[in-house]
């Protein structure tokens, strides 16, 4: 049981998201938590190639990446870039992000 547990709060692994493998190889087969923390890392530049990359992150698998790009990429004034990603994913993960980043705001 006990394993069990520990099971549900491991970080997952999922298949290879594009977006990280296009930041380097040693980001490819990054975990959940650490796709985040790439994406924290990418929010502090201000530059274009880490907006283009938080805009892919927006396709991460993971709701929370997903989340954590969407609110970095509108932080950034690109608030309709986000709105159209939302348009062209409708979706049940699509409305609680959505749900989410206006909680955030």
């Amino acid at each position: 049981m006990f394993k069990a547990i520990l099971a549900r709060f491991a970080p997952q692994r999922v298949d290879v998201p594009l977006w990280t493998a296009t930041a380097g190889e040693e980001f490819a087969h990054l975990c959940e938590a650490e796709r985040c923390d790439l994406v924290f890392a990418y929010a502090a530049l201000e530059d274009s190639q880490s907006l283009e990359m938080l805009e892919r992150a927006l396709d991460d698998p993971s709701e929370a990446v997903a989340l954590a790009a969407a609110r970095a990429v509108a932080t950034r004034g690109r608030s309709a870039a986000v709105e159209r990603y939302l348009e062209l994913h409708p979706g049940e993960r699509t409305r609680r992000i959505a749900a989410m980043l206006e909680l955030l705001a």
